[in-house]
């Protein structure tokens, strides 16, 4: 088999820090992944920030190995985590999925590798990346993950519009239930994947204990209660679609995370949400589409943020 050749003019080590995985690429000059590895991102509930660190560090070093091998020495490390993000002292200031409150993780990992660290929103990582691998063709744009929570990345006219798209908290029912971000109804509460998980058990018996993946192969083979779960999140997470497309006026979505890696019926329940009920003229030429980039796609943005 003939070796792919990188362009090794400098490398970039990208992590993405989510609620159930983290995962490190070491990131060539053109964005592309030399090699990946992920880890559990906690063993149990009740893992500190300390095991947190802990495991990050253990996939930096691992690709720093691998980046010795290859002659090269990372001149960067960029940290893509979900969460409210203060990239100025490079801190998660807050991050449901991971449990962490005010988590100074940039100046930790710089004080340990001694290179520089910069810290920023995991969609926002996502959406780096998929513009540097457009080749910059798409200057407005957003890049929604549903997975653990829900978030968004926005490209509006070529420009990042970093910290700005925590679309899963917001409201879509003000009477719905209190979220621990102090919300009422958020978004993430009726469209991502514990959520649904947890509507679709309500339905005891053989759904007791039902994963997303198995909800959604049921959904796809026509379980009516699956779908309607389904349905119902899909109406919620179009409705926040709607409202994105309306205040920012872009033309193309971009849905990813591991609710939508599978499976049509969702992805269609979304679709057809956005396009009945987005203004007529503002829904010309609107795409909503399934990412096709894999799932290191929030790493390789996070080195791309490295640049």
């Amino acid at each position: 088999m003939k070796r792919r050749i990188y362009s090794w003019k400098t490398s970039r080590i990208g992590i993405d820090l989510g609620g159930t995985k983290i995962l490190g690429a070491l990131v060539d000059e053109a964005g592309n992944v030399v090699t990946s590895l992920q880890l559990p991102t906690f063993s149990d509930k009740e893992a500190s920030q300390k095991e947190l660190l802990s495991s990050i560090i253990s996939i930096i070093n691992q690709l720093i190995k691998s980046a010795k091998k290859e002659g090269q020495t990372p001149q960067g490390i960029g940290i893509a985590s979900a969460g409210i993000i203060d990239q100025g002292t490079r801190t998660i200031r807050y991050a449901q999925s991971l449990g962490v409150k005010d988590f100074s993780i940039g100046k930790q990992l710089e004080d340990i590798f001694q290179i520089p660290v910069r810290l920023c929103n995991d969609t926002d990582a996502a959406a780096m990346a998929k513009w540097q691998k457009n080749n910059n063709n798409s200057d407005s744009f957003m890049y929604v993950s549903v997975g653990t929570g829900i978030g968004a990345g926005i490209m509006k006219e070529g420009v990042l519009l970093q910290g700005a798209g925590e679309i899963g908290h917001m409201t879509v029912n003000r009477e719905g239930g209190i979220c621990p971000c102090g919300n009422r109804g958020c978004l993430k509460h009726y469209a991502s994947g514990p959520a649904m998980e947890e509507k679709v058990r309500t339905g005891h018996g053989r759904y007791a204990e039902m994963t997303m993946p198995e909800i959604i192969e049921r959904a796809e083979n026509g379980d009516t209660w699956c779908q309607d779960v389904l349905k119902e999140g899909a109406h919620y997470l179009g409705l926040a679609l709607v409202n994105a497309v309306h205040l920012l006026h872009i033309k193309e979505i971009a849905l990813g995370g591991g609710v939508l890696q599978e499976g049509e019926f969702f992805l269609k329940q979304v679709q057809t949400y956005v396009h009945r009920y987005t203004m007529p003229f503002m829904a010309e030429g609107l795409t909503v589409k399934r990412s096709p980039f894999k799932a290191e796609i929030g790493a390789v943005g996070a080195a791309c943020i490295m640049r």
